[in-house]
């Protein structure tokens, strides 16, 4: 079985998969990050390398990501309970600092 080593798609579905059409059938492929992000098609990206149990390590583009949805569910939060305003607060002005 060929291994092969991809990173650095970037949402780009459609040239992930002419890629994947040009390798035998069999072969394994491993990610190395930087999946989403750039390219429109971040979410199919992600869910073709899940549903086919591909090896993956997260990339930067990947932390910037979570990091972006934990920031906007935390403001959601923080709109619902007071504590969690002031939290939500401190921590933006520990980021910002």
């Amino acid at each position: 079985m060929h291994q092969y080593i991809i990173g650095d798609v970037h949402g780009e579905y459609d040239a992930l998969m002419r890629l994947v059409a040009k390798l035998p059938k069999d072969a394994k492929l491993i990610f190395v990050g930087d999946l989403v992000d750039r390219g429109s098609r971040s979410a199919d990206v992600v869910k073709f390398v899940r549903e086919n149990a591909h090896s993956c390590v997260m990339g930067n583009h990947e932390e910037m990501m979570i990091s972006l949805m934990a920031i906007v569910l935390f403001y959601q939060l923080s709109r619902i309970n007071p504590l969690i305003h002031i939290a939500f607060g401190i921590a933006m002005a520990r980021l910002l600092l």
